[in-house]
């Protein structure tokens, strides 16, 4: 068509490449902060779960100098200072409660390790007691 016999509204069609669409436009401060935002409840679980992990542990080398006693769900408690659960924390991923400790005396890291333990179960009663005599 040429100029002079075209239309005035007409309007040529140009082609045009049409670009996607893109969905999601974040700026980078926006991500910085949703990667902040996540951290934060996943470092909880991790240190929740390396603290599970460490009382796991404990427990299993507590056999060379000491014993324990595990707080049974379905018993009630006959003195409530006694049964006390574990952590609410370590609850939520299913840690079950330690009710006594009993570390030997005659071992001679014994005040360090049950410092440890006490650390790591808050809701144990960490004793020293000579070996072969675990009270009931």
């Amino acid at each position: 068509m040429n100029s002079a016999t075209a239309p005035r509204d007409y309007i040529p069609a140009v082609v045009t490449a049409v670009k996607p669409r893109r969905r999601f436009i974040f700026s980078l401060r926006t991500v910085l902060l949703a990667v902040a935002v996540a951290a934060i409840p996943l470092a909880w679980v991790s240190w929740q779960l390396k603290w599970i992990r460490d009382r796991h542990a404990a427990l299993e080398s507590l056999s060379s100098f000491g014993t324990y006693e595990v707080v049974p769900y379905w018993v009630p408690a006959p003195k409530p200072s006694t049964y006390r659960p574990a952590p609410p924390a370590l609850q939520l991923f299913g840690e079950q409660g330690i009710a006594n400790i009993f570390v030997w005396r005659d071992d001679p890291e014994s005040n360090e390790r049950a410092a440890t333990l006490e650390r790591l179960f808050p809701e144990a009663l960490v004793r020293q007691t000579p070996r072969n005599q675990t009270p009931k």
